[in-house]
């Protein structure tokens, strides 16, 4: 990205060297005012930054114009006691976001969600298969953009539910295509053949092991309760790795058990 944008050739150095240009769309990215406008632009403002994150904000930024000129207003969304800390909501994400924008995670995150790929070494070849056709039958039947065919996600307390769908559709070999289309049967939300059924559950499962088994069993010295109060930079940090493990424990252990009982 950045040689795509400041590297003009060989005969003279980029405009902007890569590490200031790492430093300054990290600083970017990370404290912008979190504001919509109609042209996406990006704003940042001092006082904005010092405001913390909650999913339940006290108040709200927005652009304000008048007469040409622009600033950045905060209002109340309810009474605020004296002394009482101002926050607004940086976005309804997942810890995973959070931490790779802003650098920490909410315990109990009801936007939590691990991101997967369907993919699979032993039926690779049926995934290859007409991926192009398949592409578009999930953009078209599942409203999934066609770059994010293979992409899925993972939820604390639900099942996506266009992840079976998703993966039925990879999992068709040459015959469930036929028979797709000759029975025009594009209803994914049920079986598409007893076949496919079998491999689609069958990759779902070993994706879902497959994570399991490579969450880090860390050793903190500390249990997580003891790090809270956050002395250093290094419990902080702990802190908010506990939290990511634990949560794709949770999420990971309610997908298993729910996959599993549709077999």
């Amino acid at each position: 990205f950045h040689y795509r944008l400041f590297d003009f050739g060989d005969s003279k150095p980029p405009v902007v060297s890569a590490e200031d240009f790492r430093w300054t769309l990290s600083l970017a990215s990370s404290r912008y005012a979190p504001i919509k406008t109609e042209d996406n632009t990006l704003y940042l403002c001092p006082f904005v930054d010092y405001l913390n994150h909650s999913f339940e904000p006290n108040c709200e930024i927005a652009l304000e114009k008048e007469e040409g000129q622009k600033w950045i207003a905060a209002t109340s969304l309810r009474d605020i006691e004296a002394n009482e800390q101002l926050l607004i909501n940086y976005g309804n994400m997942s810890n995973y976001m959070l931490v790779q924008k802003y650098g920490f995670a909410i315990e109990n995150n009801p936007y939590s969600s691990i991101p997967i790929v369907i993919r699979s070494e032993k039926y690779s070849r049926t995934i290859r298969d007409g991926v192009e056709t398949k592409r578009s039958l999930i953009a078209e039947h599942l409203g999934i953009k066609k770059e994010e065919a293979k992409n899925g996600l993972l939820y604390r307390n639900r099942v996506d539910s266009k992840l079976l769908p998703q993966t039925r559709i990879w999992l068709m070999d040459a015959i469930d295509v036929i028979l797709v289309y000759k029975e025009k049967k594009f209803d994914f939300a049920v079986k598409v053949s007893e076949n496919n059924e079998l491999r689609a559950k069958e990759v779902l499962l070993d994706i879902l092991d497959s994570k399991w088994r490579k969450i880090a069993k860390t050793d903190y010295g500390k249990a997580k309760e003891s790090l809270r109060g956050f002395k250093s930079m290094h419990d902080f940090t702990l802190f908010t790795a506990k939290v990511l493990e634990e949560e794709e424990e949770a999420i990971l252990r309610y997908n298993i058990d729910a996959i599993k009982q549709l077999t």
